[in-house]
């Protein structure tokens, strides 16, 4: 898992050009980090495996990071918090499935939450955030661009859960 971080390393390489962007970046890794040791700490007391996707995952994060550097820095960071969105969005169906199911695993709960928004907040507070509404209102190819590493982040997580 510790290829996640690495692709945000390759990140910073192609397109930290302020302070400001590289304390940004070295939170954000700094936090990925935590989350991913976090993770792995507790799969083997609750009987977890890594997915068997998790190879292509990792071709997946690595042609995504390719695909920024090629695009340029404005839609890099649409395609990183698109990647963070579909993240998000797939951790509330976790919480919500969890509900439903009635399992009260109340540590793990607390845990996933504190994961989801501290990234969330990290972007709010970053300044990096990007105006999704606004590119949508404008009709700009960003904004399509956003759903689309949105949407194929989010596939990607929920085709990974049910293997």
């Amino acid at each position: 898992m510790k290829s996640v971080t690495e692709k945000v390393d390759f990140y910073t390489n192609a397109y930290t050009t302020t302070t400001q962007d590289q304390q940004f970046v070295d939170e954000l890794r700094t936090i990925e980090d935590k989350h991913i040791i976090s993770v792995e700490d507790q799969m083997p007391d609750r009987r977890v495996r890594p997915s068997l996707l998790t190879p292509v995952g990792d071709a997946l994060g690595l042609a995504q990071s390719a695909a920024t550097l090629l695009l340029g820095k404005q839609y890099a960071n649409i395609v990183f918090q698109a990647a963070e969105k579909g993240i998000q969005d797939e951790i509330d169906e976790q919480l919500r499935i969890l509900n439903e199911r009635g399992i009260r695993e109340d540590e793990v709960r607390k845990q996933i939450i504190e994961m989801r928004d501290q990234t969330y907040d990290m972007f709010e507070k970053s300044g990096n955030k990007v105006d999704v509404e606004g590119m949508k209102k404008r009709g700009e190819i960003g904004y399509y661009l956003y759903l689309l590493g949105t949407y194929s982040t989010t596939a990607a997580m929920r085709i990974g859960r049910k293997l």
